[in-house]
């Protein structure tokens, strides 16, 4: 994948090395854009899309100076996001919103050019070819995916199914990221839904630390950083909830919840849980063999919250499920619920 990133690199600083006024026609790509790519995938990226790149290439090559100098910035500094991560900060990005892209000729039509590398080539699989790739294969999304095997959303904790490409700094603002490996996240469909966090930018434009209130799937684990915890209202209500074990994480918990509405997802299902769990505690006691008290049943709901954490990154919801057994060790009222149960099988049985 960073041997597409470097065909993005090469084409834009061809473009903006050209005069102003400058136009640019297929030979000029083949020969001096991109001289070492098949000049047969070159006239399909030329041609293919009903012509529409070829106007974009001529808007960014006869721009200006200052509007070719901005376009280098903006990759540069967009290439550098990983330092958004590290302490201290490297990096501080211009605010490429939507209004920006659009402020200018140049940048709309160099922000056009940069998505048509994951759109149509990687989005609708058509790939990219060994020949593109230098040796390494027929690029497309599927074999993006197949390795590593991803079997678990970093987002939500759950089951991936129908497996998507997540950019996480979202390609709207970031074009210069749109095949970037380290911006792919696989995720789930429900994480990478418009009314979750969509093309919403994972931090903060006008901080000095733009990224100081959010997580990174990857270089800023949340995976240990809060719990779910779950808020008792009446006998037979549980509310989920996120908090920060560090109450200097709550900014970051708040923003990751708002970002994929986690209490939520996680708690659609809570009273059935918490029912299933209650059979559960009950079946494990029966087969224990030893007394049925509080003290047995606390011990079996510490032993699966205990199992469940064993099994993070590797079954789906484990997260969720080790917070809930851990609050149902602690809950007087499940326990009570849990005898009683206990007691009603007995009698069945």
């Amino acid at each position: 994948m960073l041997r597409i990133v470097e065909l993005q690199c090469q084409l834009v600083r061809s473009l903006c090395a050209l005069p102003e006024g400058a136009v640019v026609d297929l030979p000029w790509l083949q020969r001096l854009a991109w001289p070492a790519v098949d000049s047969d995938w070159v006239c399909r990226f030329w041609g293919n899309q009903n012509g529409r790149r070829q106007p974009w290439m001529n808007t960014v090559a006869s721009a200006d100076r200052a509007a070719k100098d901005e376009l280098l910035r903006i990759m540069g500094e967009q290439h550098r996001f990983r330092e958004l991560y590290t302490a201290p900060v490297g990096v501080h990005l211009t605010q490429t919103d939507a209004a920006f892209w659009e402020g200018a000729h140049a940048r709309r039509a160099m922000k056009n050019l940069l998505l048509d590398f994951y759109e149509p080539w990687l989005r609708q699989d058509l790939g990219y070819p060994d020949s593109v790739c230098q040796g390494n294969g027929h690029l497309t999304r599927q074999a993006f995916l197949r390795e590593p095997v991803f079997s678990i959303c970093p987002y939500c904790d759950n089951q991936l199914q129908s497996t998507e490409l997540d950019h996480f700094l979202p390609k709207s603002a970031f074009p210069f990221l749109s095949v970037h490996p380290d911006n792919l996240i696989p995720s789930c469909h429900d994480s990478n839904r418009g009314d979750r966090k969509g093309d919403t930018p994972p931090l903060d434009w006008t901080s000095l630390d733009q990224t100081a209130e959010h997580f990174h799937p990857r270089w800023r684990s949340a995976v240990g950083k809060f719990k779910v915890a779950f808020i008792e209202q009446g006998a037979r209500e549980l509310v989920a909830t996120l908090e920060a074990l560090d109450p200097a994480d709550q900014p970051k918990v708040a923003n990751l919840d708002r970002l994929f509405r986690l209490a939520e997802f996680w708690g659609r299902t809570l009273m059935c849980d918490i029912q299933d769990i209650q059979k559960e505690i009950a079946n494990d006691m029966w087969h224990a063999g030893g007394p049925a008290d509080a003290a047995a049943a606390r011990a079996c709901l510490t032993s699966r919250s205990e199992n469940c954490q064993r099994c993070l990154n590797r079954r789906p919801l484990q997260y969720y499920w080790q917070h809930l057994y851990a609050h149902a060790a602690q809950s007087d009222l499940i326990i009570r619920e849990v005898l009683r149960q206990y007691h009603e099988d007995r009698q069945i049985g």
